[in-house]
């Protein structure tokens, strides 16, 4: 349990140092007509988050988890995005008490770790 609640600490910590980063340029009226729309993505409100996590009964960890990602991207962002999956999986994998996950999921992010350190080296 410890565990998981270092990768939910580590996920949180993540968020708020992107909530705080440099705030982007707004769009322009021009930008925000040409922009694509879809109503098939759907973003939970807080309210909607914390009344899901707070459901009685146990999840089924296991049946959760998803197979393996590509690694092998050269953008920073889709690093950095493949990055958060894989915390997400692990986060999983801690929650499913699945200590075999943990494990691969934490080499997992080592490498991620190394690559990105590896390019921004050579930047």
């Amino acid at each position: 349990m410890f565990l998981g609640r270092r990768y939910l600490a580590a996920i949180l910590l993540g968020a708020l140092t992107c909530a705080l980063g440099a705030d982007s340029p707004r769009l322009s009226s021009d930008q925000l007509a040409k922009a694509i729309r879809s109503d098939s993505i759907s973003i939970p409100t807080p309210g909607e988050l914390f009344a899901a996590l707070e459901k009685p009964g146990k999840p089924n960890w296991t049946g959760q988890y998803r197979g393996p990602m590509p690694m092998t991207y050269r953008n920073r962002a889709q690093i950095a995005l493949n990055l958060g999956g894989l915390i997400a999986d692990g986060f999983i994998a801690v929650e499913a008490q699945d200590s075999q996950q943990v494990k691969k999921y934490r080499g997992r992010h080592y490498q991620i770790g190394e690559s990105a350190r590896r390019k921004s080296e050579r930047s």
